[in-house]
């Protein structure tokens, strides 16, 4: 187990080279927030996205990043109730795929003056992923999910040598399973220390092999090979009001809609800026545009 102080971002790889299981722990201060007492939990629901992953057939190897979602129903007694921890077991099939790190939905990091959880524990087995989160000791932070909130950014690796020639591709179910794990986790949310069992809905990965088309990263507007809201919206906003320039105009077509306007610009930074939802891939790593449209790309910063 290793102990995390004040300053450390739990935003982090999960895994480093050889490593199976690294659990954490936040210790923070108390962010004033209180908490709906003595409430039921059901009416909840965990959502697992569903993302395409691409990989290079010549060596096996992709990255995508999967959102973990919690919302609660409008129908529920007392809504919206403060959730003031939970925790979840998402399993997969461990012959693709491999959890490789994971980021803290932002709102969970900003609790407690902006150090984040009390406790966040974590660990990754090779067919599943386990996480439990206490926003405060003493039931002084919490959280509302009157609209779906990601709590986790998820990020797969493949496994290289199972798609390693592969060129039809694979899926790979996404399952909210109890029991993964050694004690075995469950799927719980928890108000002011009441907790329950919340609705499951499963997700996937859709690995499909580089094999034609421009590769490209969504979002990635001045070119840089990876994403930064501000950078990106801002080459955008100066490529179509300020005479820029563009190398690549499928990945500043954010929203994928097959036209360049501000939308795109305005989807990047509510994107990086107010949890706002993933642009489609391919994004966060390199990929082929899946849908058809006039766009191309002069030049990419991928390989």
């Amino acid at each position: 187990m290793r102990w995390l102080g004040h300053d450390d971002n739990p935003s982090r790889a999960l895994f480093g080279e050889g490593e199976t299981m690294r659990p954490l722990i936040f210790l923070c201060g108390l962010f004033v927030a209180t908490a709906a007492a003595g409430q039921a939990a059901p009416g909840f629901s965990f959502h697992a996205g569903s993302e395409t992953l691409w990989y290079d057939p010549a060596n096996g190897t992709g990255l995508a990043t999967v959102s973990l979602q919690i919302q609660e129903v409008v129908t529920n007694p007392g809504y919206p109730n403060a959730l003031t921890g939970w925790s979840m077991a998402l399993a997969h099939d461990g012959a693709f795929l491999t959890v490789d790190s994971f980021e803290l939905g932002a709102h969970i990091n900003a609790l407690n003056g902006g150090t984040g959880p009390d406790f966040v524990g974590i660990m990754g087995l090779s067919n599943g992923f386990t996480i439990g989160v206490v926003y405060s000791f003493l039931l002084t932070s919490s959280c509302i999910y009157d609209v779906p909130r990601e709590v986790v950014a998820l990020t797969y690796r493949t496994n290289p040598l199972e798609l390693l020639g592969d060129l039809d591709g694979e899926q790979v179910q996404l399952q909210w399973q109890a029991g993964l794990g050694s004690p075995p986790v469950a799927n719980v949310v928890v108000l002011a220390g009441v907790g329950g069992v919340p609705g499951l809905v499963n997700g996937f990965v859709h690995l499909l092999p580089l094999t034609a088309g421009e590769v490209f990263i969504r979002g990635d507007s001045n070119n840089s090979g990876g994403i930064s809201a501000i950078a990106d919206g801002i080459w955008t906003l100066n490529y179509l009001f300020a005479g820029g320039t563009l190398a690549c105009f499928d990945a500043a077509d954010t929203n994928d809609d097959g036209s360049l306007n501000l939308i795109d610009a305005i989807d990047i930074f509510n994107w990086g800026f107010a949890a706002g939802p993933n642009p489609p891939p391919p994004f966060t790593a390199c990929g082929i545009d899946p849908t058809a449209d006039g766009f191309d790309c002069a030049n990419s910063a991928c390989p």
